[in-house]
């Protein structure tokens, strides 16, 4: 896949800092079997969760988490009761609703996790439909696989601050839904950049670039807003 020929038109896999150059149909061969880049591994479409529909809003309040000095990040997320859609666990059957508030400082460190957040939750990464882990009843909105703080204070154990390793722990569990780097996503949770294929001409005729894009949901991420994030569906 590295050996390129003067008259075959080969691919740039635009998902990095360094571009990567393939045969156009090698790459697309390897993107059938895995949607990676061959060489730094970074996903080349979006991630889709099967989170039911709700929203997500940010706000800033005084009091600190415990063990920073500075204001707080306030996520709430609001999943109202309805039917669950073909991917849910009992489609057809109405899922109950949840409200739930995390906590993040207003850091650097913080201000990142939470344009990754909003990611997630644009792309139903947050929650799924399932069994309460502690009431055992079914057809509940429960947490998918991202970790929240959602107390001010009391520690690991309380699922709140101090934890020294949340930052790390959190941003593993996005990392390993596919959820881009923080440095590519704005502060609505949109990546700035879509993920591209761009094809180069390299034949005799020089026919100019063009583009193919790989993702086939980002406009929908369109519809954000920068306060009030509404977490989307397949």
């Amino acid at each position: 896949m590295n050996v390129l020929q003067s008259d075959s038109p080969c691919a740039d896999l635009v998902v990095c800092k360094h571009p990567h150059v393939f045969h156009l149909d090698c790459i697309r061969e390897a993107l059938k079997r895995e949607p990676k880049c061959p060489v730094c591994r970074l996903n080349v479409n979006e991630p889709q969760g099967k989170s039911p529909s709700g929203i997500m809003t940010v706000m800033y309040d005084l009091p600190k988490c415990s063990g920073h000095d500075v204001n707080t990040i306030v996520v709430t997320y609001d999943t109202p009761s309805a039917v669950q859609l073909s991917y849910h666990e009992s489609p057809g059957k109405i899922h109950g609703s949840k409200f739930v508030a995390a906590y993040l400082p207003n850091n650097i460190d913080g201000q990142n996790l939470l344009k990754r957040l909003k990611y997630a939750c644009l792309h139903g990464l947050m929650f799924t439909i399932g069994t309460s882990f502690t009431s055992g009843a079914h057809d509940r909105c429960t947490w998918a696989s991202v970790h929240h703080e959602t107390c001010w204070s009391g520690g690991v154990a309380n699922h709140g601050y101090p934890d020294p390793g949340y930052y790390v722990n959190c941003n593993q569990e996005l990392n390993s839904l596919g959820v881009p780097a923080a440095e590519v996503i704005d502060t609505n949770g949109i990546v700035m950049k879509f993920l591209m294929l761009q094809v180069k001409a390299t034949s005799s005729d020089n026919q100019p670039q063009f583009w193919q894009t790989l993702l086939s949901n980002s406009l929908r991420a369109c519809r954000v807003l920068l306060m009030a994030t509404n977490c989307s569906e397949p």
